[in-house]
């Protein structure tokens, strides 16, 4: 029977604790790697994704913005996967089912567009839910949704 130096043993216990060290900083490493890919993974979704949301204020502003979905196609510069019209104010009048405006939500609906209206607007303009054109979404707030869709990654203007 072989019995262990005080010297010996101390190596075998300082060993014993660089090999423990090692492994946790290996550890520590290889979850580091894992979350920066993860990251990089999650930018290339929100950002290879040309989400737009256009916010309106006015009847007329309808037409500007179901030209530009018009113009996004899959093989434009800006091609567009998803498309938002916010209306606000007086631009939710357009979606009343006696507006004149009728073919132009028609159209912007097969450009792919996607009608969201500010429920605030409607109280302010006394429009009732029920009188709006078929399609389209309301949203409690127009400016918090605009502020939500940007917080997502989308590209928003305001006409």
């Amino acid at each position: 029977m072989e019995f262990l130096t005080y010297s010996t043993y101390k190596n075998l216990r300082i060993n014993k604790y660089i090999l423990v060290f090692s492994v946790l900083l290996l550890f520590a490493y290889i979850q580091a790697t894992q979350a920066t890919t993860n990251k990089k993974v999650v930018s290339q979704i929100v950002f290879t994704k040309n989400n737009y949301a256009v916010l309106i204020s006015q009847p007329n502003h309808l037409k500007a913005a179901v030209n530009t979905a018009e113009t996004l196609s899959k093989t434009s510069k800006y091609n567009s996967d998803n498309f938002v019209v916010m209306a606000c104010g007086k631009s939710v009048e357009a979606f009343v089912k006696s507006s004149d405006q009728n073919e132009q939500i028609e159209t912007g609906k097969k450009a792919g567009i996607t009608y969201k209206i500010c429920g605030m607007s409607l109280k302010q303009f006394n429009i009732h839910p029920d009188s709006l054109v078929d399609g389209v979404d309301i949203v409690p707030n127009g400016l918090t949704y605009m502020f939500d869709v940007q917080s997502n990654g989308y590209k928003t203007v305001e006409l």
